[in-house]
């Protein structure tokens, strides 16, 4: 709707040879760009260059040479620049002497890089945060008034602290592989890495005082490591007429903070160093208020006016008091830390059929919609109300706090009883198909025809039993798209 527009000059060139068994190759490449913004807003501009640099001897041995040096305006002159190389090389194993030709091993590659990359703007900083800002009052806004005939005066106050010394994020990314064929039927990639985030911008905000009078400065203080490997595997072959493949992968990405803006005397269970970046935080329910007894002789909880049945917290730092400095890490991160998946699929004599499966796990999911907190904001009833807590009816094996249709601040809040595991296995997919023979279409002139059938999102194996929503996307249904199963029929014709 023309809020915005680019003006940019890309240029360079490009070199590619071989000498004999020697390959060689590079390019350089140089660019300039301006995002003009509607309204006041200056440009946003940016100038760099990136070439590289590769070669190979024999198709045996490879590397490659890349840089960026880029300049963003976001930064103060002298840290606008950012230089990222990037090095990687390969041995193919099965172009060797002793390898050619063998039946058994047909591909053989070992690959290793390191490289870098950088980031100069995040969507929650502001812009030119290297700078003083200043903010004024006028007539409409506020002001202040002196003496004794309140003469009115425009003020004006401090925006965020600036930091002159604001630079790119830089990634470090470490990464190995193998790729492997054997018998011309079974293929292996496995790939390891190792990428770690420093200089990450943050909000001072815990480790500036309250009273400073002014919004925290940004500084590049983050660090975060994120480690894993993913493995895929496939396997084609032909028995008589069946032609069929099965392919699976499996990844595993842990990441962890190592560096964030948290004040030294912080108690352990407070920090979030050491955790992932998605880690859930909250208070360790222990079970229900049996009494007025249990509540009076348990610690004084400041959240709320509790009441028997309401939900019991433990007190993480040991000071008789059940508040937000009692919350620590629970469960495992949001987003999942393994991600699996298989699929398969056979051909005979015209027939077709394949199907599709994946699976999450070390995910847990927060339980935090109208399908888990009945009668909250003039919600309705569902299932769990039957396992709520009664007095003398159900509370020992209550699987739900009493009813109530307060904003209960103690009841409803982050806390393990609300987080459950969200690891699940769904049946993503099936089809099954004809196709017409070939000798039949030749007769009308047509290349072919096929006539299929399939499924999506047929079965799903999850842990959340009675809370009857998406694992993998909590609020479908509720309040976004819900999760459609769906089945087709179709013909496909081809002239």
């Amino acid at each position: 709707k023309g809020y915005y527009y680019l003006l940019s000059f890309y240029g360079g060139f490009n070199y590619n040879r071989t000498f004999n068994k020697h390959g060689v190759g590079g390019n350089l490449r140089y660019y300039q760009a301006q995002t003009f913004v509607r309204g006041d807003n200056p440009p946003y501009g940016k100038q760099g260059i990136n070439g590289k640099a590769s070669y190979n001897f024999d198709k045996r041995y490879f590397a490659d040479f890349r840089f960026s040096y880029v300049g963003s305006d976001e930064f103060a002159p002298g840290h606008r620049f950012g230089f990222f190389p990037a090095v990687s090389a390969g041995w193919l194993l099965s172009n060797e002497d002793f390898l050619k030709n063998n039946k058994t091993l047909n591909f053989l590659k070992l690959r290793a890089s390191y490289g870098e990359a950088g980031n100069c703007k995040t969507l929650s900083i502001d812009r030119y945060a290297y700078q003083s800002h200043w903010y004024g009052y006028d007539s409409a806004w506020g002001g202040y008034i002196f003496g004794s005939g309140f003469a009115w005066s425009d003020g004006a106050w401090e925006g965020r602290i600036a930091n002159p010394d604001l630079t790119w994020e830089t990634t470090r990314n470490f990464n190995v592989g193998v790729d492997l064929t054997l018998f011309d039927k079974l293929s292996f990639n496995l790939d390891g890495f190792l990428h770690k985030r420093d200089n990450i911008i943050l909000e001072m905000t815990s480790s500036t005082p309250g009273d400073l009078g002014a919004s925290a400065p940004y500084v590049n203080a983050g660090a975060v490591t994120n480690k894993g490997f993913e493995v895929t595997a496939v396997y084609n072959d032909r028995i008589g007429n069946v032609n069929f493949f099965v392919q699976g992968n499996v990844s595993l990405a842990r990441n962890e903070i190592t560096q964030t803006d948290e004040l030294d005397n912080l108690p352990e269970h407070l920090k979030r160093t050491g955790h992932s970046v998605t880690q859930p935080r909250g208070l360790q329910a222990i079970g229900y208020y049996k009494n007025q007894d249990d509540i009076d002789n348990s610690p004084y909880n400041a959240l709320y006016k509790v009441r028997p049945g309401d939900i019991k917290y433990k007190d993480v730092n040991g000071d008789n008091i059940i508040n937000s400095l009692d919350e620590t890490a629970i469960g495992n991160p949001e987003v999942p830390e393994w991600t699996m998946g298989l699929c398969a699929g056979m051909d005979y004599k015209g027939i077709d059929f394949s199907f599709l499966i994946s699976a999450f796990a070390g995910r847990s999911v927060y339980m935090d919609n109208a399908a888990a907190w009945i009668l909250q904001n003039n919600g309705n009833a569902t299932n769990l109300a039957y396992g709520a807590w009664e007095a003398g009816v159900r509370e020992d094996n209550a699987t739900y706090p009493r009813l109530t249709t307060e904003a209960n601040k103690n009841n409803y809040r982050s806390s393990t009883f609300w987080l459950k595991d969200g690891s699940f296995l769904r049946l993503n997919n099936i089809e099954i198909g004809y196709s017409l023979p070939k000798k039949w279409m030749d007769k009308i002139n047509i290349k072919g025809v096929r006539i299929y059938a399939n499924g999506q999102n047929l079965l799903t194996l999850d842990h959340l039993g009675d809370y009857n929503v998406d694992p993998e996307v909590i609020n479908a249904g509720i309040t976004g798209y819900p999760s459609v199963r769906s089945f087709n029929f179709g013909l496909n014709v081809k002239f």
